[in-house]
């Protein structure tokens, strides 16, 4: 996460300063699809923007603080817990960039899962390499593991 955060912030402080520019929303759009962010959220994130005003002085912070705003947005009304379903198939999809930690992620959650009863089974699928496979299965094991 580290690898994409550094860089765009460092870019998000070229930009800021006084009103969004038609140009420095571009250069936002290119920084955000550079960092894997995705067009239908880039496109929301940009249309919320439009016309904001950045102090200044502390002008990154407003900015970090807005883009949070907006991505917080959509998840006010939803569970804040990821709680699996007894008795009920649960399927979850874990997608992101690489390196932002999605396979030692669904260790740890294999690994609690089974820790609280539950029937874990981990599928892995990578473009480019076999790796999540066997990390999954060492993060994931354990007597009920598949």
């Amino acid at each position: 996460m580290g690898k994409t955060r550094n860089p765009l912030l460092s870019r998000l402080q070229e930009l800021v300063g006084g009103t969004l520019s038609a140009e420095a929303l571009t250069d936002l759009e290119d920084l955000l699809l550079q960092a894997d962010v995705g067009l239908e959220a880039t496109d929301f994130i940009l249309e919320r923007l439009q016309g904001a005003a950045l102090p200044a002085a502390g002008a990154l912070p407003t900015l970090k603080l807005l883009l949070r705003e907006i991505l917080d947005a959509p998840l006010v009304n939803r569970s804040p817990l990821l709680v699996p379903i007894h008795n009920q198939l649960n399927i979850w999809l874990m997608v992101g960039v690489n390196g932002a930690g999605k396979t030692t992620t669904v260790g740890k959650l294999a690994n609690l899962s089974q820790k609280s009863g539950y029937s874990t089974l981990i599928a892995a699928a990578d473009t480019f390499r076999a790796a999540p496979c066997s990390r999954s299965r060492r993060g994931g094991s354990g007597p009920r593991s598949k």
